[in-house]
């Protein structure tokens, strides 16, 4: 099979879609760090600019005794839902580049 797997999840509330592999690097990391992402992806997906055929990235962080920044890339193109297919580890200064550039997820902590 030649296609790419992806997840969506199955409440009607919820309009994107995950590659396989961001749920396979979610499960790399611990437990707390993995759900802190999904919930700033949860909050942030509808503010997600959109830009057809290009894919985007956005810097975030897990606040805590030692951060966790990362980004994530995505695609939200016009008339479809966002789907994100990477995440990545960035360090302090990348992820300061993303605030500076208004490219960075809220977080409601």
């Amino acid at each position: 099979m030649d296609s790419t797997q992806r997840f969506t999840e199955d409440n009607e509330y919820i309009g994107y879609e995950v590659d396989f592999w961001v749920m396979d690097i979610l499960q790399s990391l611990s437990s707390d760090v993995a759900r802190n992402i999904q919930a700033q992806i949860e909050d942030n997906y509808l503010d997600l600019k959109k830009v057809n055929g290009w894919s985007q990235y956005i810097g975030g962080v897990v606040k805590g005794k030692n951060p966790y920044f990362f980004e994530i890339e995505f695609l939200n193109e016009i008339g479809t839902v966002p789907i994100f297919l990477d995440i990545q580890p960035i360090d302090v200064d990348t992820y300061l580049d993303y605030i500076t550039n208004k490219q960075a997820l809220k977080t409601y902590e």
